[in-house]
């Protein structure tokens, strides 16, 4: 059985002043949760939506400073190197 996905609006306010996210996007997100627990994945994120892993380079701050680095590993930061 297929679930339809209603696309959010362009224009769809996200975040209300006092920083809650608004009525349309909530209802959104759990649209999304009940559609991915529908495909049967698993509720082990890790294993159901595996992230990128790769290592960036964050450019240097200043003309006689160092490069940094960020390392995500399953789409979690798990090491950095600030950059001078």
């Amino acid at each position: 059985m297929a679930t339809e996905f209603r696309q959010p609006q362009r224009n769809a306010k996200l975040v209300e002043e006092d920083r809650s996210v608004t009525k349309f996007w909530f209802q959104w997100f759990l649209e999304l949760r009940s559609i991915i627990n529908f495909s049967g994945l698993s509720s082990n994120r890790e294993a159901s939506l595996p992230g990128l892993s790769v290592t960036i380079t964050t450019a240097k701050l200043t003309p006689a400073g160092a490069n940094g680095s960020m390392t995500f590993t399953n789409g979690i930061l798990t090491a950095q190197t600030q950059a001078t």
